[in-house]
């Protein structure tokens, strides 16, 4: 079940309404079959400024990199990077460990609620992560 705090609500309603991924990352996701709405876990980092917040999130799926080591992280945009990696954090028990990748994400994004954001981290006994 979905984080209910502020802070990934905003981030689920921007993802729903705007889209988080850049467009050539959305159609590396669309060829590998991700889905970009299937964040294993989600954090919110910090806040960068008075109305955007950076997150990190990990879509986990079923995969192995053919090519080179896991690689460094990607900047695409100035608010956007990415890398993969089999060194796998948060793999769903569905998947097991075998032959599995993360795409690994740090978006910087507006607050587009109509609320303000929360103060503190929602989740204080995971050391602030946002569960997705």
């Amino acid at each position: 079940m979905p984080c209910t705090c502020s802070r990934c609500r905003n981030f689920f309603a921007f993802r729903d309404s705007r889209g988080v991924f850049p467009a050539e990352v959305s159609s590396v996701f669309e060829r590998l079959g991700i889905n970009e709405r299937g964040e294993s876990e989600l954090l919110c980092t910090d806040k960068s400024n008075s109305d955007r917040f950076t997150y990190v999130g990990w879509l986990t799926f079923v995969g192995r990199i053919t090519a080179g080591a896991s690689a460094d992280e990607e900047r695409i945009t100035n608010d956007f990077a990415i890398n993969f990696t089999e060194e796998v954090m948060f793999a769903p028990d569905l998947f097991g460990r075998t032959n599995v990748v993360e795409a690994v994400f740090t978006a910087t994004i507006p607050w587009v609620l109509d609320e303000p954001p929360d103060l503190e981290p929602s989740h204080p006994q995971d050391g602030g992560v946002l569960k997705a």
